[in-house]
């Protein structure tokens, strides 16, 4: 969470990792799915910055440990 929570964050790094997490479980609640879109929309702030190009790594980090996770 903690470098995820570097590569999208607020403006001025303020409640990032709670913000993003807020937004993770608001974009996996309806079907048990995580896209960065959804996530990014889901974000509680009208400013949200990615780091684009740390990006990529993050999200092949993300689908390794949803893989893991069992289905329900």
């Amino acid at each position: 969470m903690d470098q995820t929570s570097q590569v999208i964050h607020t403006p001025t790094n303020r409640a990032n990792r709670q913000f993003l997490r807020g937004a993770l479980m608001s974009s996996a609640l309806p079907n048990g799915k995580i896209t960065l879109i959804e996530t990014l929309q889901n974000y509680p702030t009208p400013e949200v910055h990615v780091e684009g190009n740390r990006l990529v790594e993050v999200v092949q980090k993300i689908s390794r440990v949803t893989e893991r996770l069992p289905k329900l």
